[in-house]
């Protein structure tokens, strides 16, 4: 997986595995809760795996997001992200995880692989480059979405990882200043 920590796997590809692995599964958000520690706001979810209906040694995972969101991208979807995170933690819990249990985003929030590692070297330039020009956060999201590439709930960092350098060239002629 370019871009990723290596042996990370992907949410979605955990729970295409999931399924092809135990068909008649079954991937719960179980609840969520907003607290209040340190001074901050957190959003938690709780999920559950079962490998079939009646599974009685269920995975659980729980995930915090904090709320709002750090960034521009996770502000307004911090239950949507953390519900991913739950469900692949508790699908790590049985064994579908790859060698890392966090997301990638969480793998670079908290500083077990640096940004640097995760984004490619066209993207490494891209993110210097925006930042040396003060090119605002929603002018390149607009720019991807004139491109056709999708943005949904990820960080810009990670859209940015997996771009060629082609596209970085194409988004940087767009977003010249």
């Amino acid at each position: 997986m370019a871009g990723k920590p290596e042996g990370y796997i992907e949410v979605a590809d955990r729970i295409a595995a999931f399924y092809e692995r135990y068909p008649n599964g079954v991937i719960q958000t179980t609840g969520w809760d907003q607290v209040e520690v340190a001074g901050q706001v957190f959003i938690v979810v709780q999920s559950r795996v079962y490998r079939e209906p009646s599974d009685a040694l269920f995975g659980v995972g729980t995930a915090w997001e904090q709320y709002p969101g750090r960034t521009p991208f996770t502000r307004g979807t911090e239950l949507m992200n953390c519900e991913t995170s739950s469900w692949g933690r508790a699908l790590a819990s049985i064994g579908l995880a790859g060698r890392h249990i966090a997301t990638v985003e969480d793998l670079t929030a908290n500083g077990t692989v640096k940004p640097s590692n995760v984004l490619s070297p066209a993207g490494q330039g891209f993110v210097s480059w925006t930042a040396k020009e003060k090119v605002p956060a929603d002018k390149i999201k607009l720019a991807l979405g004139a491109m056709g590439i999708a943005f949904g709930n990820k960080r810009l960092k990670t859209i940015v990882a997996s771009l060629s350098d082609e596209q970085v060239a194409i988004l940087r002629e767009r977003l010249s200043v």
